[in-house]
Order: structure tokens, then C-alpha cells, then sequence
């Protein structure tokens, strides 16, 4: 069952020049203590079809510093 999550994010409009990029972060408190940030670019081919490339990066709570090394991905 799908489950909304809050999402932030910010996109550069095509008309500013170049391919979009864009950037956006969940939180997703439905489903665990973690947030995880997206950061992406989009590009159109010669017939109109769409590719979102994205790099991301997910970080989750943990209960000590010492856990700290474990915390993101």
C-alpha cells in the first residue's frame, strides 16, 4: 500500500537555459527515522522522451555518535 511522505524540492525551469535540474528531499516518517535527499538533472531526446538522471542519498537515525558510520547511504 502506497503512503504519502512530506517532499520539499526546487527544479530550474527549461527556459533558463540548458537542461533542468532539479533537487528534492523526503522525509519519510510513514515508514522509518530517515530523510533522504535527491539531487537530478533532466534531458529530452530528439522524440520527446524524458531520462531523470539522480543522485541520492539517504541518512537514518541512530541512537549514539558511535553509530554514526552506519547512518547514511
Amino acid at each position: 500500500c502506497a503512503r504519502a511522505s512530506p517532499l520539499k524540492g526546487a527544479q530550474q525551469q527549461p527556459g533558463e537555459g540548458g537542461w533542468p535540474t532539479f533537487a528534492f528531499s523526503v522525509r519519510w516518517d510513514k515508514f522509518s527515522n530517515a530523510t533522504t535527499a535527491f539531487a537530478g538533472q533532466c534531458f529530452v531526446d530528439t522524440g520527446g522522451k524524458e531520462t531523470l538522471t539522480t543522485m541520492w542519498l539517504l541518512r537514518e537515525a541512530v541512537g549514539s555518535l558511535e553509530e554514526d558510520w552506519k547512518a547514511t547511504r
